[in-house]
């Protein structure tokens, strides 16, 4: 469980870092997501994770309305 846990800080931690080079601000980070201020490319960000860190993953998005 803690190797996974691991795994799962490092990619949210790829997701932040995404989420800030396109200036997309997060308002909000979940314990296995993020919410950000405008949608991204889950394609671009898988990508990133990739070639960051070397894991495959598989974002799926969804929306919570308004935050505000």
């Amino acid at each position: 469980a803690f190797t996974y846990q691991q795994t799962e800080v490092k990619v949210l931690q790829k997701m932040v870092e995404y989420s800030q080079l396109k200036g997309n601000k997060v308002l909000s980070i979940n314990h296995d997501g993020l919410i950000t201020q405008n949608q991204m490319d889950t394609k671009e960000v898988e990508e990133y994770i990739s070639s960051s860190i070397g894991f495959q993953v598989s974002l799926d998005e969804g929306g919570v309305g308004s935050f505000y």
